[in-house]
């Protein structure tokens, strides 16, 4: 399983205009995802105004599991602050070694560089377009984490 951390605003819709998801934008990343099994956490700023049943109701058209949400880290002089809320809910839920990406559009929240994140164009969103890059990186990480458990299961560790 891998988690995806999602933000909303510059990826299920732009950045500037309405606040409503697109569809093309849902079917996009519903499209990229639907063949790995990815639980959803949201690491958006709507987290801090939405409950969760109202996340999850926003992301149903994926059709994966919305799990949790990330702690919000209020420290103004907190560089990277989006990563580090990521990795504080990975401690906080003992997730450290669970494979993760997340797809985002502000470079400036995560250090550079990434290879656990996605960026898209905050004016254009998440779309067809990134479709073939975002699942080339997502393939790269399945097939890392299909290699960490397959070194490191060993037949009673299977049968346990």
């Amino acid at each position: 399983m891998i988690l995806l951390f999602l933000d909303f605003d510059g990826v299920t819709h732009p950045r500037t205009g309405s606040q409503a998801f697109l569809p093309t934008c849902m079917t996009a990343l519903r499209n990229a995802i639907s063949n790995y099994d990815i639980h959803i956490v949201v690491s958006s700023t709507w987290r801090e105004t939405n409950r969760m049943h109202e996340l999850v109701d926003y992301l149903l058209p994926l059709q994966k599991p919305a799990v949790g949400i990330t702690p919000v880290i209020n420290d103004r002089f907190l560089s990277a602050v989006r990563h580090h809320e990521i990795i504080k809910y990975l401690i906080d839920t003992e997730q450290q070694s669970r494979r993760w990406y997340t797809i985002d559009d502000c470079p400036g929240f995560f250090p550079s560089p990434s290879e656990s994140v996605y960026f898209t164009n905050p004016r254009t969103s998440f779309n067809e377009d990134d479709m073939p890059n975002f699942k080339k990186l997502l393939k790269s990480v399945w097939y890392a984490q299909q290699r960490f458990i397959s070194t490191n299961q060993t037949p009673e560790r299977a049968r346990s």
